[in-house]
């Protein structure tokens, strides 16, 4: 946030992140047609978990939040 806030550069915030200094005339939001920023996750679980719920329902929270899991082999 400083380096953002010198002025010097340029960051990629979450709009509730930068609402307070961009209200305050400390930072300006840049047009999203200007710049963009893709982040390609992946997901990693064990093959020996048959019969727990907990991978099964973090991969699904994951999947809904983000629209999908492409590429994953349990999927």
């Amino acid at each position: 946030m400083i380096f953002i806030l010198s002025g010097a550069h340029v960051g990629f915030l979450p709009d509730h992140a930068a609402a307070p200094w961009v209200a305050a005339g400390k930072m300006r939001r840049l047009p999203a047609s200007k710049l963009s920023h893709t982040v390609e996750f992946q997901l990693a679980t064990p093959r020996n978990c048959d019969g727990s719920e907990a991978p099964d329902a973090c991969t699904a929270a994951l999947a809904g939040h983000f629209g999908g899991l492409d590429g994953c082999a349990g999927q």
